[in-house]
């Protein structure tokens, strides 16, 4: 894959990547963060052994918010009430729009408050991707979901 072509997967994931971070954190500035890490990661990998660059990349930024998720800071800024997710100017990309407005639903945060990070990582990209559901567990070291446990 060429340099252009790695620089094009990378700006057609952006929205979904900052998309996943920002539902799993309910920061846009830890969401941010999570991107360009990803952006740093994928400057660094050698894509000639990738085989799908959104699958990598978006394995990749779930895997990066679960490690913000389970670090102590995160643990130590754990506020009181239901998290409260921070307001994105989604003037300059309506999809942006479309996703926040999805995200703020209340019902999906509470929803998401009970499950385990791993759970949450995994709900997240099959509700937000196109990955197959069938390959998330492997993404996630996880067994295959059936309906009773989504």
């Amino acid at each position: 894959m060429a340099t252009d072509d790695g620089l094009l997967a990378f700006q057609s994931a952006r929205p979904r990547l900052f998309g996943i971070a920002y539902r799993m954190l309910g920061s846009a500035a830890e969401a941010e963060d999570i991107v360009q890490d990803v952006w740093l990661r994928w400057q660094l990998v050698d894509r000639s052994v990738v085989r799908d660059a959104a699958a990598f990349l978006t394995t990749t930024a779930t895997r990066l918010a679960i490690n913000v998720i389970q670090s102590a800071r995160s643990r130590r800024e754990t506020g009181v009430g239901p998290p409260q997710l921070e307001a994105v100017d989604t003037a300059a990309d309506p999809r942006a729009g479309a996703e926040r407005g999805q995200a703020l639903a209340f019902a999906l945060l509470l929803l998401l408050e009970t499950l385990t990070n791993t759970e949450r990582a995994a709900s997240s990209c099959a509700k937000r991707s196109t990955i197959p559901i069938a390959t998330l567990p492997t993404s996630c070291s996880s067994r295959r979901p059936t309906r009773g446990n989504w």
